[in-house]
């Protein structure tokens, strides 16, 4: 039989681990926000906008070189959450550290990620394109970005990180995303055009079966809110390895769950 005191010491427990947990989830927000404030002293944004928006995290930096029309040029990239940010560095104040000038604010829901096989050449000049690569496509301005890494590792580990954002990007988003401010700074990749219907030399406009592969690896679910006034229904959608699954159920079932 279990000794008196079990029912009360697992309460404890409980409420331990629930403590535990807000003190770890509390630690990682102000971690997030020391890294944000970091950032947004050293970048420059366009007018008006803002790195800081409710829910948005920072994920990764690194300099990867990207290859347009114009040549190659080694940019930073910052990716958060929700969107993307790639900079040129500005010359470095005495003993500071370099300031970033940002260049495009890429929104994840818009856009795709792969990796470029090591045979892939470009459709247009045949040419070999060059190794540890992703390409990286954005829907709305029908442009791909062509980014290469310093090592096969991290083209795979920048690969994953972006997969991993745009899956939960596309299932939840903060509402005010920013746009892209464009630049003098080229986005076409060699070989591709901007034009509607114009073709890509690195990567093809996806379909929809394409857009529902990029979440073929990934488990996650999100439950819909629901505002007030609306019907209490929500949605959940579930992403399983090689589908999507959604069922729709009432407010009441999810409190009895």
């Amino acid at each position: 039989a279990d000794h008196p005191d079990a029912p009360a010491v697992k309460r404890a427990l409980v409420e331990i681990r629930g403590a535990i947990s807000s003190m770890n989830e509390a630690k990682a927000l102000a971690d997030n926000l020391k890294a944000m404030r970091d950032i947004a002293a050293r970048l420059e944004l366009p007018t008006g906008s803002s790195l800081f928006a409710p829910s948005r995290r920072f994920l990764k930096e690194g300099t990867l070189v990207k290859h347009s029309a114009e040549g190659t040029r080694e940019r930073v990239f910052l990716l958060f959450s929700d969107i993307l940010v790639y900079a040129r560095k500005l010359r470095a104040t005495w003993g500071g550290e370099p300031r970033l000038k940002a260049l495009a604010i890429v929104p994840l829901t818009s856009t795709s990620v792969r990796l470029i096989r090591p045979d892939e050449r470009d459709t247009v000049t045949g040419k070999r394109l060059p190794p540890n690569s992703l390409a990286l496509e954005r829907s709305d301005k029908r442009k791909v970005y062509l980014l290469e890494a310093p090592s096969a590792y991290e083209a795979a580990e920048w690969h994953k990180a972006f997969r991993v954002a745009i899956i939960r990007a596309t299932v939840f988003t903060p509402d005010d995303l920013a746009d892209s401010p464009n630049a003098s700074d080229s986005d076409r990749v060699p070989g591709t055009s901007d034009r509607s219907g114009g073709g890509g030399s690195v990567a093809s406009r996806p379909s929809e079966a394409d857009s529902s592969a990029r979440s073929s690896d990934m488990r996650t679910s999100r439950v819909a809110a629901v505002p007030a006034g609306a019907p209490r229904r929500a949605i959940i959608r579930i992403w399983c390895d090689d589908h999507v699954s959604a069922f729709v159920v009432t407010a009441e079932q999810l409190v009895q769950q």
